[in-house]
Formats: C-alpha cells, sequence, structure tokens
C-alpha cells in the first residue's frame, strides 16, 4: 500500500507559512532608559489596566490623567524609555497614549527599531519627528516600514526635558525561527520529489 505524503507535506508548509499578528508583551530595560522624575517610571507606561485592542485601539482608552506611578514623566534632557519584547518581530506598530494636560509634553518624538542589540549597527528603523495628538484621545500610532524587524525599541524626545508618555502598547508578527524556515524548506523539497516521482511512473 502507497502512503502519500502530499496531505502531510501541505499541513507543515501551512502550518509554517501561517503567522498572526499578536499584542506585544513588553519588558522596561531599565539601563537603557533615562532616570523619571519622582512618582514615575516605564513600568508607569505599561500599568493601566484598560482591555488594549490593536483593532481598535482607542475605544476603550486607558486613563489620560496624570497621577501617582501611572506614566513615565522626564526628568532630565532628551529622556528615553527602552522597552524589550519577548522576540523577534515584524510588522511592527506602537501605540502611545498621552496625557490631558501639559499635552506638549509628549511632542518631537524619536521611536528607533532594534534587532539583536542596542547597539548603533542593529537599528533596523528610526522614526522622527512625530507627536501624540494633543486633542482628544491623546493617541498617535507609529507603524514600522515593511520588513523591518525587532526584538527591542525605544521612545525619546530630544527636546522635550519633561518628555511624558502615559501608556504605550503595540502589536507584531514574530518572525519565524530559522529551524522553522529549515523545516519550510525540507517540507517544499519533499513536495517536489513526491511530484517528480508521479512524474518519472507516468
Amino acid at each position: 500500500m502507497k502512503l502519500s505524503i502530499v496531505p502531510v507535506v501541505v499541513g507543515l508548509l501551512a502550518t509554517v507559512a501561517t503567522s498572526q499578528a499578536a499584542v506585544l508583551i513588553l519588558t522596561p530595560d531599565l539601563t537603557e532608559s533615562s532616570a523619571p522624575y519622582p512618582d514615575s517610571s516605564v513600568a508607569g507606561t505599561l500599568n493601566d489596566p484598560f482591555a488594549y485592542d490593536p483593532l481598535t485601539p482607542t475605544a476603550p482608552l486607558p486613563n489620560p490623567t496624570f497621577g501617582s506611578n501611572n506614566s513615565f514623566h522626564g526628568n532630565s534632557g532628551s529622556p528615553t524609555i527602552a522597552f524589550l519584547l519577548d522576540g523577534t518581530y515584524q510588522a511592527l506598530f506602537i501605540d502611545l497614549y498621552g496625557r490631558d494636560s501639559s499635552i506638549e509634553r509628549d511632542n518631537d518624538i524619536t521611536i528607533r527599531f532594534y534587532s539583536g542589540s542596542w547597539a548603533v549597527g542593529d537599528l533596523t528603523q528610526e522614526i522622527t519627528g512625530f507627536e501624540i495628538a494633543d486633542t482628544f484621545p491623546f493617541y498617535a500610532r507609529v507603524t514600522a516600514l515593511p520588513g523591518t524587524e525587532a526584538d527591542r525599541f525605544s521612545v525619546s524626545s530630544p527636546t522635550q526635558v519633561y518628555f511624558t508618555i502615559m501608556e504605550l502598547r503595540g502589536s507584531g508578527t514574530v518572525v519565524p525561527e530559522p529551524t522553522a524556515g529549515l523545516l519550510l524548506l525540507s517540507a517544499a523539497a519533499l513536495l517536489g520529489l513526491r511530484r517528480r516521482s508521479r512524474s518519472t511512473n507516468a
């Protein structure tokens, strides 16, 4: 009895090729972040329990009112906040939420995506000169260029000493591990051999 490997190969191809966008799991990197103003922190940009949905990022919204430990508030010139991702992602976008007072404190924002380390050589994209809306819903989305890969990113402002971010979220598509790529190639090769065998036996 002949066993067909085609369904197995097709299944492998579908499994490896299929990828879905996921909400980013962010971890503050304090060694790469500026010291915050008292009663604020990098982790404060992640602690509002609003039900973030990347498809409807402004419904619901986080709390926009500045308060103790519910945001990052810069305490020096050109402050930076940095985050590590739980893997390497592409098709990235970052959703930034501002405050409902002192709205100029989230102007002139730079975001940098890196892959591998914080070294300049691992910078995969830099986006400059954007800001969070000064009117309700005090929100902005930053979208990375297609093909940009990152496992970390930073958010900064070169001009705002008291740079403030209330909340920050994001989404992206996981970049397959090299072993997954090898599996895809192997599956394709098996499928090619099967087709070649059929044409030879015809």
